[in-house]
Formats: C-alpha cells, sequence, structure tokens
C-alpha cells in the first residue's frame, strides 16, 4: 500500500488537538513549578511576587491555545509539503505483516 497524499485539514486538526493537550500538560506543569516557587520565594514576606503567579496562570491559559494554533498550522503545512512532494518521491510505502515475506524479497 503507499500513501500518495493525506488530507490537509484532517492532519491538521489532528496536529492541532495533540499540541493542545502537550500544551495543557506543559502548563499545568509550569503552573504547579511557579505557585510552589512562589510560596517558597518569600516565605517570610506577607505578599508573594506578583510576577510568579501571573506567569502560572498565563502558561495554563495560553500554552495550550498557542500549542493548538501552531499544531493545526504546522499540521497543515506539513501535510501540504507531504502532497507536493510525494508527487514527485511517489510516497510512502507500507507493508502490513500478515503475509509471509520471503527472504528475497528483503530489502526491496
Amino acid at each position: 500500500m503507499i500513501i500518495k497524499r493525506f488530507g490537509v485539514f484532517s492532519i491538521a486538526k489532528l496536529s492541532g488537538i495533540l499540541f493542545a493537550v502537550m500544551g495543557l500538560v506543559c502548563g499545568i506543569l509550569i503552573s504547579a513549578v511557579t505557585l510552589l516557587s512562589v510560596d517558597l520565594s518569600d516565605a517570610g514576606s506577607p505578599q508573594p511576587p506578583f510576577s510568579l503567579g501571573v506567569i502560572g496562570a498565563g502558561a495554563f491559559i495560553f500554552l495550550p491555545i498557542l500549542g493548538s494554533v501552531f499544531g493545526f498550522l504546522g499540521g497543515a503545512f506539513i501535510a501540504w509539503a507531504y502532497k507536493i512532494i510525494s508527487h514527485y518521491t511517489g510516497g510512502v510505502e507500507i507493508y502490513f505483516g500478515d503475509s509471509e515475506v520471503k527472504s528475497s524479497e528483503i530489502g526491496q
């Protein structure tokens, strides 16, 4: 089976969702680290530094949004570029392992 092209919009949607999930995970981790650093940095101060809390909340909100936008655009570009390049190179060949492969066919 040879893959000649991908649906640009379907690849863009998939990569947008995947990058949004990765952005959410990174946003949660960055938020947790900044909240811990706020607690540990000014333990004796009556008011914690405001900027670290803003960075943590901003990471939680904006990283999934930015991840989905850039993932969508990047996925669309990659699928579009694959469609153009596969026209000249013949696409990607995929072999499924259900049938027996003779030793003379390996590497062809």
